[in-house]
């Protein structure tokens, strides 16, 4: 799996929620629902590894927190690194989300329970005997029935030495990377019907029948018309899903099929640039 390693920049997300009350703010004294820590899977790495990193939320039963899809209220938690110098940071892989309702025919995209925000770091120059510390700064939103924006600091430091060592978190990286959604390429099908309309289907897999099918649109892809409506339905293909047309932003986010008796066949990252006349294919990244 390959990812781009690039230099970390504080990522600025507006923080207005619309249509949800937010009942706190952060810098309260109440617990927050979500318990944030910053998790390695090698507390000793070696010079120029690659250790992979992670924002881990412990959320509690029937709360959530937001993933960046296009939302009709929530916003996705935002990450700020401090990095020493040397360290590169990489993209952030998040997992698939769930489609959240409220009244209102409000539609959100939401991560309950343990969520694992994934981000490979290479310690570029270091040597053994030294000590890396990285640092980052998360904001969020929690909701139940109301909503409470959060704010938290976490660090963490490794060592550098001449062999690396796994740490007591590796098995918690592990089933993050086990939930990040797979290139779609051979699983998942699309085809422009208009200039305006792509269809979206699943090959199952072998022995397998689909019943159910979602698309959860990311919000740097090119908007959805009525995602409540178009990117759910009970077969093995979404028909005709009304997007903008935007040559400069692709029909990008997550599918997720299941069978009939409900068990996930898969989540898969889509990622189709827009063309009218390309026919049936399937192009994925991550």
């Amino acid at each position: 799996m390959a990812h781009e390693l690039i230099r970390v920049a504080p990522l600025l997300i507006p923080f207005a929620v619309a249509a949800l009350a937010v009942s706190a703010q952060s810098g309260g004294t109440d617990e927050p629902a979500a318990k944030v820590r910053l998790i390695a899977d090698h507390s000793t790495v070696t010079p120029s590894q690659t250790v992979w990193l992670a924002v881990e939320f412990k959320i509690d039963e029937k709360w959530h927190i937001y993933w960046p899809g296009q939302n009709d209220s929530g916003y996705a938690p935002n990450i700020e690194w401090s990095l020493p110098e040397g360290v590169l940071a990489g993209e952030m892989l998040w997992p698939a989300p769930k489609r959240y309702v409220l009244p209102g025919r409000i539609l959100d995209h939401t991560l309950e329970g343990e969520v694992l925000l994934l981000t490979p770091i290479i310690i570029e120059s270091a040597k053994p005997g030294d000590v890396v510390r990285i640092s980052a700064h998360v904001e969020w939103l929690e909701c139940e029935e109301g909503c409470v924006q959060r704010e938290r600091d976490v660090t963490i430091t490794l060592a550098v030495a001449d062999a690396a060592v796994p740490s007591d978190d590796a098995a918690a990286i592990e089933r993050g990377h086990a939930q990040i959604p797979k290139r779609s390429e051979g699983a998942v099908v699309t085809d422009w019907e208009s200039a305006r309309n792509v269809t979206i289907g699943v090959v199952p897999p072998p022995g397998r029948t689909v019943a159910r099918v979602a698309f959860y649109p990311h919000e740097s892809g090119a908007k959805v018309s009525n995602p409540l409506d178009t990117c759910e339905a009970p077969r093995e293909f979404l028909a005709a899903i009304p997007v903008d047309r935007d040559p400069d932003k692709p029909v990008r986010g997550v599918v997720e099929a299941w069978d009939a008796e409900g068990v996930s066949l898969g989540r898969w990252w889509l990622d189709n640039p827009y063309h009218v006349d390309q026919g049936s294919t399937a192009k994925g990244k991550r």
